[in-house]
């Protein structure tokens, strides 16, 4: 619970019942209405949609401790166990989520394109920009011109700033001063309010930073959990009557977390590397 997980907040959590795939279809979008003359048959109107997939996936690990190991702890260091695998699982789920923003250039998404594109498909990287106040405002206005499938502009707006911890303060900066950072005449910054800062340590370089719309306004990624457990799941093998406990003196620790998600829109997503 302690591990950062900032993700939560950008990204959409849901329950799923098992191992299949899940399907999120997304409808298309209808344009303008059309004008209907007095004693004329309405146009009929029709949708189109695509489809967005993904399966969960089992992970966990065991550890086993003898009896002697147990015996000789005098630092206690057997207690810590539990502790040291479910921060494991906080950052394995940690880096499951972030490799969908940092594969711009591996994984396709439902579309059949990359999450992140320079113009063409997606409109939403702005190819290996610095983090500045022109670049953010630059992301901002490209996420505000997203259309629909109908090809009218959503006016996204932008609800954070997720960057690595290189780039923490530059981004507190650009979005917490009363004035432009390093403007001659100290212009009022209209970015000043504009987002929250998110920092993420599953992002390792200043050249890597993310804006993010609410996923309660649009959906960004979705993160189904088998069964609805979000959190990783303990199990102690110790009875002395059964398994290795019983043949060679051994304590058994699993750890199992089940799931799995994809990215099911582009809209909300910017990319600046």
């Amino acid at each position: 619970q302690s591990w950062p997980a900032e993700w939560q907040k950008w990204c959409t959590v849901v329950p799923i019942k098992d191992f299949k795939q899940q399907q999120r279809v997304r409808l298309g979008a209808f344009g303008s209405l059309s004008t209907v003359a007095e004693d004329t048959a309405y146009t009929t109107l029709s949708l189109t949609d695509v489809q967005a997939t993904y399966s969960a996936t089992k992970r966990g690990n065991l550890v086993q401790i003898s009896r002697e190991t147990i015996v000789n702890d005098d630092l206690q260091g057997v207690k810590q166990i539990p502790t040291k695998l479910a921060i494991a699982s906080a950052y394995t789920l940690a880096e499951f989520v972030y490799n969908f923003v940092l594969s711009t250039n591996v994984t396709n998404i439902y579309d059949g394109n990359v999450l992140f594109t320079v113009g063409g498909a997606h409109n939403n990287r702005g190819n290996a920009a610095a983090l500045t106040t022109a670049n953010v405002e630059s992301g901002v206005i490209a996420m505000r011109e997203q259309t629909n499938s109908a090809s009218k502009r959503l006016g996204i707006r932008p609800a954070f700033l997720i960057v690595p911890p290189e780039l923490e303060f530059t981004a507190l900066t650009i979005v917490r001063s009363a004035g432009i950072p390093g403007s001659n005449n100290n212009d009022i910054n209209p970015m000043m309010g504009y987002m929250d800062v998110l920092v993420s340590p599953q992002l390792t370089n200043a050249a890597q930073w993310v804006i993010s719309a609410d996923p309660r306004v649009v959906d960004t990624i979705e993160v189904g959990f088998v069964g609805g457990q979000v959190n990783p799941e303990l199990f102690i093998q110790d009875n002395p009557l059964y398994g290795l406990n019983f043949t060679q003196d051994v304590i058994s620790y699993k750890v199992r977390h089940e799931y799995g998600g994809a990215v099911v829109d582009y809209r909300g997503l910017n990319s600046g590397f």
